[in-house]
């Protein structure tokens, strides 16, 4: 650091930012690709669970139901706000239940109303009701909200920013594209059963993914910041 400074009076900042890549300990870190491939599956959920709630079950408010898309608007800015309430809410209680752990029971209710789905839709006979599964399955959407510090500490610092918005932007194309086009014939040729093919997998590699950075506070929580790391630090929560 001490040569960086004096190299900078010199030879300017330039100069002084190569010998400190060159040098620190940071710039050398590589990220994990178990933990980056769990960070992918995480951000996976959102498209998916955005494609159910807007899209599929639009359709079938116009097809089954017979609503306008002005009926169609007004619904989902119902379910919307119960998405705005939801994050409210998991941000709130994430001060005093661990983060994870919110992850894990929003990734196993999702998981249970995706395999339920197919018996439950024969029941539903109006609007009303679709909403409500709807408000159930929104509030509980699979984000990394509000548990995004944990998984951002367990990226290198100088890596941080570049890696977790690219996986994110990767994540949110790859799946956009997947459920828009997959599941359109997906659902035609098998019908309610065809989110199983996306909505189950994805799911069960969210769960993975928080079972993962779970792991990893585990595993670091007991474990004295490194000396010889300028940006060393404990996990932002421990597991007891």
């Amino acid at each position: 650091m001490q040569k960086a400074l004096e190299e900078s009076r010199y030879y300017g900042l330039e100069s002084a930012a190569n010998i400190l890549k060159r040098t620190n300990i940071a710039w050398k870190e590589k990220i994990s690709v178990k933990t980056g491939l769990a960070y992918f599956f995480i951000q996976c959920g959102w498209p998916v669970s955005f494609y159910f709630i807007y899209i599929y079950c639009s359709n079938i408010l116009k097809n089954d139901f017979g609503l306008t898309p002005e009926q169609v608007i007004h619904h989902n800015l119902m379910v919307s706000l119960i998405d705005f309430l939801g994050f409210g809410i998991f941000t709130i209680l994430s001060i005093k239940i661990y983060p994870l752990i919110i992850l894990k029971l929003k990734a196993s209710i999702v998981l249970f109303i995706s395999l339920c789905f197919p018996y439950i839709m024969p029941f539903i006979k109006n609007s009303s009701e679709l909403m409500m599964l709807q408000w159930v399955f929104i509030f509980f959407t699979l984000t990394y909200i509000p548990a995004g510090a944990i998984l951002y500490n367990y990226f290198p610092v100088y890596k941080r920013f570049t890696f977790s918005s690219l996986t994110y932007a990767t994540a949110q194309a790859i799946m956009y594209v997947t459920t828009a086009f997959g599941l359109v014939y997906l659902t035609e040729s098998f019908g309610h059963y065809g989110l199983w093919f996306i909505m189950i997998p994805i799911s069960l590699g969210f769960l993975w993914g928080v079972f993962h950075f779970e792991n990893l506070e585990k595993q670091f929580a007991d474990q004295p910041p490194r000396s010889d790391h300028p940006f060393s630090m404990k996990p932002l929560t421990s597991i007891e």
